[in-house]
């Protein structure tokens, strides 16, 4: 059985100073820092990182730590920390250079542009973008694609009297319909391109042209 030794008398905090240079060490991982990546992951010898979940950030310290370890746990095995970034150094009241400058390089309000020159701008702290949005926007698609498959619609068995049935839709004829959450209505003509999908991957026989082109003429399936 192996023992760990920890190396040091070491506080069970961070050290303030090391949390104030968690801004200096993302600047050297500036494609990390982009809107929703709010949760970061900091080591003194390594950086710090930065991710769009707390989970990804955890993960990440964990290894930060274990890095610590040789034959005796390392100086900075309890400086490792996850935090929350709630406002990031943004680029704001940009100007960018005009196309017609005047021989002495100056713009129509007199702003002198120097040739290397693209934009003028100043900096200001902005709110980082809520993460529970940015994962929705960049990775929750496959769990909402299998919601909606676990959410087949049905025709509603208790469908509301026609007198109390919202028929403002420009349709020949509407369905009641319902699904776990919701009751609505679906129109003939979207019933009818779905025909037409399910024709097209082969679900169904095919139909003859003639019919369709009645459709056609009639709906505006566009079969």
């Amino acid at each position: 059985m192996s023992t760990r030794i920890e190396e040091g008398n070491k506080s069970l905090h961070p050290d303030i100073d090391k949390i104030n240079s968690v801004a200096a060490a993302m600047r050297h991982k500036p494609e990390r820092s982009a809107t929703g990546h709010k949760w970061f992951a900091y080591c003194p010898e390594q950086g710090g990182e930065t991710f769009l979940t707390e989970a990804e950030a955890i993960a990440q310290a964990e290894e930060f730590i274990a890095d610590w370890l040789d034959e005796r746990w390392g100086w900075g095995a309890d400086q490792v920390f996850v935090g929350c970034i709630t406002q990031v150094s943004t680029q704001v009241d940009r100007i960018d250079r005009p196309g017609d400058l005047g021989e002495d390089g100056t713009d129509a309000s007199g702003r002198y542009w120097h040739p290397d020159w693209d934009y003028f701008c100043n900096y200001a702290l902005r709110p980082v973008a809520n993460d529970t949005a940015a994962i929705a926007d960049a990775g929750s698609a496959e769990e909402q694609a299998h919601e909606a498959l676990a959410n087949p619609a049905a025709l509603d068995d208790s469908p509301p009297p026609p007198e109390e049935a919202d028929l403002s839709c420009d349709e020949y004829m509407v369905f009641a319909m319902k699904d776990r959450h919701h009751r609505f209505s679906m129109g003939l003509e979207t019933v009818l391109k779905c025909l037409a999908a399910a024709e097209k991957e082969g679900a169904v026989p095919a139909l003859p042209a003639d019919w369709w082109l009645a459709l056609d003429g009639r709906y505006g399936t566009g079969s």
